[in-house]
């Protein structure tokens, strides 16, 4: 049994981790001045505003966007992504995350897990149903992009389990068909 104080005291502790998550994951990159890209960052920083935008058009119809952006240390893919995040519709329209939690606060995001809840030791197999699915839906919802920093550290079977995920929470019949 634990005493009212030691209740007391883990709620504190709670809402203390809860404001720090939340400090955590609204980074702000303080001014950062896009116009230093080269033209090879500046293409990929037009892709992310088009497809936050809903109006990446190749060959006459609108596209989803399956892409990498890879680079050495130091080659500015960051640079890419603060000057993303920037903007008001990348913002609202994307989610960053990465495959821990030390690499989703870098980047500004979340881990992939708590984004769309994905399986974690032998827990949450299955469908999502009920306050599980609304809370992915909710988290989810307006986002055109989302941006897995260090894929390659997810396994097959992750990367299965997302496109699950988030075939379960598209609204759109259309889309659902769409490989994720």
């Amino acid at each position: 049994k634990y005493t009212d104080t030691e209740i007391a005291k883990a709620v504190s502790w709670i809402d203390a981790q809860k404001k720090e998550k939340a400090d955590l994951t609204t980074r702000d990159f303080g001014k950062i001045d896009c116009r230093i890209m080269d033209d090879e960052q500046r293409i990929m920083w037009v892709i992310l505003q088009l497809a936050c935008r809903d109006e990446l058009v190749i060959e006459g119809k609108k596209r989803q966007v399956l892409m990498q952006m890879r680079g050495k240390p130091g080659t500015g893919k960051s640079t890419v992504l603060q000057c993303a995040q920037t903007d008001d519709f990348f913002k609202k329209h994307a989610r960053l995350a990465a495959t821990t939690g030390s690499a989703g606060c870098l980047i500004g995001g979340s881990t992939i897990h708590s984004l769309v809840l994905l399986p974690f030791k032998g827990l949450r197999r299955g469908p999502l149903d009920g306050k599980d699915k609304s809370n992915v839906e909710g988290r989810l919802r307006d986002v055109r992009v989302i941006i897995i920093d260090e894929k390659s550290m997810l396994s097959q079977e992750n990367l299965g389990w997302l496109d699950l995920r988030l075939k379960a929470v598209q609204p759109d019949p259309k889309k659902k068909q769409m490989d994720f």
